[in-house]
């Protein structure tokens, strides 16, 4: 089995990742609006990591020039990191 460490977890995929996983996890968990990849672990014990992140991520967003390309990473990010929260039963609103 492969396995590589990413920021929600784990990835399985053989080979190269094409959407990265360490530096983005948009894609790894659906938050470019598909499904989450099949690929991808996730791991609870990030959750605390997880939820900081989504912190930070989120007080950029307002100084980001609305719909411009940053704005929209920043939104595909933290979609992907709250559906990571939803999954593992640790989104506290």
């Amino acid at each position: 089995m492969n396995f590589r460490e990413t920021r929600l977890g784990g990835c399985t995929k053989r080979g190269p990742c094409e959407y990265g996983g360490i530096e983005s996890v948009a894609r790894c968990a659906g938050g470019d609006g598909d499904k989450p990849c099949r690929d991808g672990l996730f791991d609870k014990n990030k959750a605390a990591s997880i939820r900081r992140q989504l912190d930070k991520l989120n007080e950029q967003f307002n100084p980001a020039e609305p719909q411009s390309p940053r704005q929209r990473a920043l939104r595909a990010e933290a979609a992907g990191l709250t559906n990571y929260l939803h999954v593992v039963g640790n989104l506290h609103c």
